[in-house]
């Protein structure tokens, strides 16, 4: 039986895990955006949770959002920073969240 947990949750999750790896290695296949608009991970499998993490600092300070895309299929995850008004991005992962 496989146990449902709410998204605030799995968001708690993600962040406690992000922020206590000491590795956080470049993704070389982030996920993609489908024709369809769904968010996809290199695989092909759905992205069935995106939420903001963080900020690097607030928005009206220039600050981009750190956010989270998780597969549940593949109980991985990847984070995205950036998209602010320098323009630069960067894509970290995967990394493994087991249930």
């Amino acid at each position: 039986m496989t146990v449902q947990i709410s998204d605030e949750a799995m968001l708690d999750r993600l962040r406690s895990d992000f922020q206590g790896r000491a590795d956080r290695p470049v993704a070389d296949a982030p996920p993609t955006r489908g024709s369809d608009g769904a968010w996809r991970s290199p695989s092909g499998a759905s992205i069935t949770l995106t939420r903001i993490l963080s900020w690097t600092r607030p928005a009206q300070n220039e600050g981009v959002p750190l956010t989270a895309y998780y597969c549940a299929s593949e109980h991985r995850y990847w984070l995205h920073e950036g998209g602010g008004l320098g323009g630069t991005e960067f894509w970290f992962g995967p990394f493994d969240l087991r249930p």
